[in-house]
């Protein structure tokens, strides 16, 4: 396995760990348990690190086409729509029932941005 194949299957182990975390959460509601909130945080903002260094070295490797480029802009405003919404959701004060819709949306979007990234990693 290469380097990049063994970051991509570490950033998709992430990816099942924040999705387990954020369903644990949704279940649980607020207040939200200090451990699981914080463990979904960590581990979302190291995909997102990973993912942007696996990112630039393709691109320093391989370059990107315009299509990929546009692809890759949209993983990245969809994963901070994802982190935004998600801090939102942390705030003690009641906040509109669409902040959560966008955080679910964003975040879905953003694992099946990362799916789709993880195949073109692993096809180049």
């Amino acid at each position: 396995m290469k380097s990049t194949e063994g970051q991509v299957v570490v950033v998709l182990v992430a990816i099942v760990l924040i999705i387990a975390t954020g369903i644990i959460l949704s279940n649980k509601g607020k207040p939200y348990n200090i451990a699981i909130i914080t463990t979904h945080k960590l581990l979302s903002l190291a995909a997102f690190v990973l993912w942007s260094i696996l990112i630039y070295h393709q691109y320093k490797e391989v370059g990107l086409s315009s299509t990929d480029l546009i692809f890759v802009i949209i993983s990245v405003v969809l994963f901070l729509s994802a982190f935004v919404t998600g801090g939102l959701l942390t705030v003690e004060k009641p906040l509109p029932g669409f902040i959560t819709i966008i955080h679910k949306l964003s975040s879905g979007f953003a694992i099946v941005a990362c799916i789709l990234l993880a195949y073109w990693f692993l096809k180049t």
